[in-house]
């Protein structure tokens, strides 16, 4: 299928009469990107006779997924009395990916150890295809160590070392979130301020992509000896 134009763009078999598709299997390979609507007559019947069976796993009105296009088909275009079979266009499997990042503590001492926590999560609508989350590690930092949840593959630098945390996963599923613990070392002379960067992809579309990374700014400094500190709104001090 390389467009909507009948023989020129897409193929067809063309029948006249009986036709019986059980047991047949349909195999699409899509060679350009569809609009929502664009209908598809992949056997037109010339003759009366209903159509009879079905292809394999796609009963009439099923819907199924080329390249992260949704079809429909029917075995009674152009209406429940047809005798066509044609495929329509109905929407696109998208999955909205973001991501959130915290870090404790804050400020933190130089040569002190920083725990970011980096969390993604698939908004959906469908599930997300080849998921990956990416970390750096932060200048003025050197890595110590990652945990990712179960299910997921990383790779990561040598403790001591600087470089990208990249864990993967086939798939995320609509509505799933994961976290990842990932903890490194401020220098020993280190000032300022360290920024940790989290972000996260997908090979399924995703309709915004504004929210796909997440970054938080520690400063460098002596620690707050509080263990316990409570804020109110509109108060500037807290204890």
């Amino acid at each position: 299928i390389d467009g909507v134009t009948p023989v020129a763009q897409y193929d067809q078999l063309m029948v006249i009469g009986g036709l019986n598709l059980g047991g047949a299997r349909l195999a699409i390979d899509l060679g350009y990107d569809p609009a929502v609507g664009d209908t598809f007559i992949i056997i037109p019947n010339a003759g009366f006779d209903s159509v009879t069976g079905a292809f394999d796993t796609l009963p009439e009105g099923a819907t199924f997924i080329i390249d992260g296009v949704i079809f429909k088909i029917s075995y009674h275009w152009p209406s429940v009395n047809g005798n066509d079979v044609a495929i329509v266009v109905t929407g696109f499997v998208t999955a909205d990916l973001s991501a959130q990042v915290a870090a404790a503590p804050s400020p933190v001492g130089a040569g002190g150890l920083l725990t970011f926590t980096a969390t993604m999560l698939n908004a959906g609508p469908q599930d997300a295809g080849n998921v990956r989350m990416t970390f750096g590690t932060p200048e003025k930092t050197t890595f110590e160590s990652v945990s990712a949840p179960v299910g997921w593959l990383c790779t990561k630098p040598a403790v001591g070392g600087t470089g990208n945390v990249s864990c993967t996963k086939s798939v995320l599923a609509n509505g799933g979130l994961a976290t990842f613990t990932i903890v490194v070392k401020v220098g020993a002379s280190a000032t300022g301020n360290v920024v940790g960067v989290a972000a996260v992809t997908g090979s399924t579309n995703d309709p915004a992509t504004a929210n796909n990374s997440a970054s938080v700014t520690v400063p460098i400094g002596a620690p707050d000896p509080r263990p316990y500190k409570l804020f109110v709104a509109m108060v500037a001090g807290g204890g």
